[in-house]
């Protein structure tokens, strides 16, 4: 599931909306070192990578459960968003980066 946020003006101050889309998308896990450097040049303890068919943008990415409204369920962080041809590659991580002092 994609997360699409909007920022709505408000008269004292500005309010974060939150839309969402289901896709069907291939996910992998990018895993190992060495790999999450060369594509992001950090490290984090889990990230992924989905590839959707058609050209698609996101804020966050969600895992769909049933039975959970869709502003409960964990957001992941959108790193980088690559269009092909016919599809998009949208990598996401959780929040924590690996360094050496392990999760921050």
């Amino acid at each position: 599931m994609l997360g699409h946020k909007e920022l709505v003006h408000g008269t004292l101050d500005d309010e974060e909306q939150w839309m969402y889309e289901s896709v069907r998308a291939h996910v992998t896990e990018v895993d190992g070192a060495k790999v999450q450097n060369d594509l992001f040049g950090k490290q984090f303890s889990k990230a992924w990578v989905a590839r959707i068919r058609g050209h698609v943008s996101a804020d966050s990415v969600s895992f769909m459960k049933n039975g959970v409204p869709d502003d409960q369920l964990q957001k992941f962080k959108v790193i980088e968003v690559s269009t092909h041809a016919i599809r998009t590659a949208i990598y996401f991580a959780d929040d924590l980066e690996v360094t050496a002092n392990e999760l921050e």
